[in-house]
């Protein structure tokens, strides 16, 4: 595990649905998928790649970015009116990773984005394939957290963190005005979030904006 990513990377952002918010706040978990569902087939290719190299039987993934409140977030990884983005402080990730029975099998780092001639006219170490992603992609930002083994066939794999692991909740922009305050109640209902930031994204409509360049 890259123990910088906590000076490059203070907080880590993850854009979901608010079906796996619940899940996160109420079980205080995050949840690793099979790389094979990925939309960028050129991703699990490595990933692939890697599995078959290494001789591991099953991997799985979450992925978070460093890009704050980005609009382009929204729409493709919360294109939704439940759209989420939970801000995690990754020293506090770090710490859940360690307390893991089989911390030895996660690997947390930076993505390394590449152009194709890098690829082409470099050799490429096999350990590096499951953090790389090409150059055209390099707006994500992305971090990725992998768990490695070779015993279980599990549809998932589970994290288990605490909940001031969670800086701020925040909610997507595209969400109706007349439902955005029961939403947040909705959210710090289902267990104790006061020591959590919870609101709503003002990327589309910001009164600090409009009241700054008002003319």
């Amino acid at each position: 595990m890259n123990e910088n990513l906590v000076a490059l990377h203070p907080y880590l952002c993850r854009y979901i649905d608010a079906t796996e918010l619940f899940d996160c706040i109420k079980n205080k978990r995050i949840i690793l998928r099979d790389p094979k569902f990925w939309e960028d087939k050129n991703d699990y290719f490595l990933i692939k790649q890697y599995i078959e190299g290494k001789g591991i039987n099953n991997i799985y993934s979450s992925c978070f970015t460093s890009n704050d409140d980005a609009y382009h977030f929204w729409k493709i990884y919360a294109n939704r009116p439940t759209g989420i983005c939970i801000k995690f402080d990754t020293s506090k990730l770090f710490k859940s990773i360690k307390k893991d029975p089989q911390t030895q099998c996660f690997r947390f780092d930076v993505v390394q984005y590449r152009a194709l001639k890098d690829v082409t006219q470099n050799e490429v170490n096999i350990n590096e394939y499951p953090f790389i992603k090409r150059l055209a992609f390099k707006a994500e930002e992305e971090v990725r957290l992998f768990f490695e083994e070779s015993k279980t066939n599990l549809p998932h794999r589970t994290l288990g963190i605490e909940l001031n692991s969670i800086k701020e909740i925040v909610i997507s922009p595209l969400i109706r005005d007349e439902f955005v305050e029961e939403f947040l109640r909705i959210i710090k209902s289902v267990e104790d979030l006061s020591n959590i930031r919870v609101r709503r994204s003002t990327i589309l409509d910001s009164s600090t904006w409009q009241k700054q360049m008002q003319y």
